[in-house]
């Protein structure tokens, strides 16, 4: 997690956004997940990291703008999956970076989390409900499950 997201959710709410960065351990047994996940070779060394993850992620949807708290509440309704409030997403910024947040806390505060004009692109893992979803700053979404509409 970039730190000026950090400092400007504190600067508003005076208390800090409730993730946690993983360690180096953590972040290798989730690659593990999403490599299984994807059915695809050992991703957690790779350069390629988001061309591979893209081209496994058969199910494709754009939008306009992805930086609304909206967009992102919307779009985990596009699934008929059940995600629990507090299942945990991993937010995989490359494969040195990644967060893990509640599905509850991540969709009330999705704003503070990505932004587009910084961000290229986010990978959200939700592994218990094995959902992966890819959003670019470009508008593209991908995902391995289908969207309803």
């Amino acid at each position: 997690m970039e730190k000026f997201k950090i400092k400007i959710y504190f600067d508003e709410y005076g208390k800090d956004l409730e993730f946690e960065s993983l360690s180096k351990s953590n972040s290798s047994s989730v690659l593990e997940q999403l490599s299984s996940s994807l059915k695809a070779p050992s991703i957690k060394e790779s350069k390629d990291f988001f061309p591979i993850v893209k081209s496994k992620l058969e199910f494709y949807k754009s939008y306009d703008d992805t930086q609304k708290l909206e967009f992102f509440k919307g779009l985990l309704d596009d699934f008929q999956i059940a995600i629990n409030e507090d299942d945990v997403c991993f937010l995989i910024w490359n494969v040195n970076d990644i967060d893990s947040v509640t599905k509850n806390f991540l969709v009330q505060n999705w704003d503070y989390f990505w932004y587009g004009p910084s961000d290229e692109a986010i990978l959200l893992f939700f592994n218990t409900v094995d959902l992966i979803i890819l959003i670019t700053d470009y508008g593209e979404i991908r995902s391995n499950r289908k969207f309803k509409k």
